[in-house]
């Protein structure tokens, strides 16, 4: 058999369907019902803020509990458990939640306030009379002002510090396909040409 000069439109219909099928590519997207055209929705679900400035309390309760059962017995070992567990009590609690920020701001918190509200106590007292026996005036003031400044961190630790962002939980984001597993798909059709007939190959990549 001869081949027609017309046979070269087979090799330019086999390259034109190999590049891909209009048809497939043109079909549209059918969105569920009550989502508009265009939303995503496989977006990642938000997280949510979760507190547990309950467990840094519990600590500073026990904490505070220690401290006034050893000024009552004058035990000096329960003295010295109360102030550790104030001091590091919370902040074990943020390193169990891997939050290492909130470590190091509740010890800083526990370290200045006290201090500081012990300054401020001191500045507050008024000793311009001079009493007898009494060299420290300003004592009572440091004292209230360091106790004072300790309740603040344990406050603050509580109610500001102690928040960790989490996923809303049994929450599963739904997988395209499309995105996830790409396809292929490769067909022939036989296609009507003059002086004869040729195939037409068409392929999705």
């Amino acid at each position: 058999m001869t081949p027609s000069p017309k046979h070269p439109a087979v090799m330019l219909l086999l390259a034109v369907g190999i590049s891909a099928s209009p048809a497939v590519a043109a079909t549209p997207t059918i969105e569920p019902a009550g989502v508009e055209p265009g939303t995503r929705t496989d977006a990642a679900p938000p997280e949510r803020l979760s507190w547990y400035g309950y467990q840094t309390f519990s600590a500073d309760a026990t904490a505070i509990a220690l401290l006034f059962v050893a000024a009552e017995k004058e035990w000096d070992p329960g003295a010295v458990g109360g102030v550790g567990l104030y001091l590091l009590g919370a902040p074990t609690v943020h390193a169990v939640h891997r939050r290492p920020g909130a470590v190091v701001g509740s010890l800083a918190l526990r370290i200045f306030l006290p201090f500081l509200g012990s300054a401020l106590g001191a500045a507050s007292a008024d000793c311009r009379v001079q009493v007898v026996n009494d060299e420290n005036c300003d004592f009572g003031g440091k004292v209230m002002g360091f106790v004072f400044g300790a309740a603040a961190a344990v406050v603050i630790d509580s109610a500001a510090i102690a928040w960790e962002r989490k996923a809303p939980g049994g929450v599963e984001r739904p997988a395209t396909r499309a995105a996830s597993s790409p396809t292929a798909s490769l067909s022939l059709a036989p296609v009507p040409i003059r002086d004869g007939a040729g195939l037409l190959f068409s392929g999705r990549f």
